[in-house]
């Protein structure tokens, strides 16, 4: 399985990587932002046969404050 860090253009190498998932896809990220998460939903939605695993932080404060949403 390969292990791939995104720290550049996220959203464009966040969608390859998808186009070559197959089985299994693990995200390991402190936040998601409102479009990889509508993106990640819609991909999910034409891919049932994905299992998909996302470790995140989740803290009601931080969406109040908007911490999570990408703007």
């Amino acid at each position: 399985m390969p292990v791939n860090l995104i720290s550049k253009n996220l959203l464009n190498q966040f969608q390859e990587l998808l186009e070559k998932t197959e089985g299994e896809l693990n995200i390991v990220s402190p936040f998601i932002g409102t479009q990889t998460a509508i993106l990640l939903a819609d991909w999910l939605n034409e891919n049932p046969s994905v299992v998909c695993n996302i470790i995140t932080r989740f803290y009601r404060e931080d969406f109040i404050e908007r911490v999570s949403i990408s703007i």
